[in-house]
């Protein structure tokens, strides 16, 4: 996913004017994973992942930058993400767009990678057990003592005999 400098997402491949400020948050890699960052194949800088195997870059379009493609590529060892940009000198800051990426995953073939989304919540799976099972039970609760009354109403019609 890319950010402008606001922080508010941008579309797929943005395009960017020389000088604009973007974020580019990178997703897969392992918790504390050194990643190397390039753009257009010279070395950037060297971040680290965080808890969550989330790497954030910030990039600034190079003042002199030629209209064309600017590359970040976000590297560790075991996955790796590069994100397309394009570069306008009629763009405005930013225009439409956001990063899309290609990442591979060492020892398990290449892959996509994952460089955000609509940044909605995960489901809650399996949070809504309780309630289920407090009704299974009192539900288990409740036939079994309708079954011990009626085995016991029998017993007690041949005490009065």
């Amino acid at each position: 996913m890319v950010l402008d400098a606001n922080g508010d997402p941008l579309p797929d491949r943005p395009t960017l004017a020389p000088g604009a400020e973007a974020t580019v948050v990178a997703k897969g890699f392992e918790p504390g994973e050194s990643v190397t960052v390039t753009v257009d194949g010279e070395d950037d800088t060297t971040l680290t992942a965080d808890d969550d195997g989330v790497v954030v870059y910030d990039f600034q379009v190079p003042d002199d930058q030629a209209d064309g493609e600017v590359e970040p590529t976000l590297a560790g060892a075991t996955h790796t993400v590069t994100v397309t940009l394009d570069v306008s000198a009629d763009a405005t800051s930013t225009s439409s767009g956001s990063a899309s990426g290609s990442g591979t995953q060492e020892g398990a073939g290449t892959g996509s990678g994952d460089v955000g989304g609509s940044g909605g919540s995960l489901p809650r799976t399996g949070s809504e057990i309780a309630p289920v099972l407090g009704l299974a039970l009192g539900l288990l609760l409740l036939g079994g003592t309708a079954t011990h009354l009626a085995r016991r109403r029998p017993n007690l019609q041949g005490a009065h005999r």
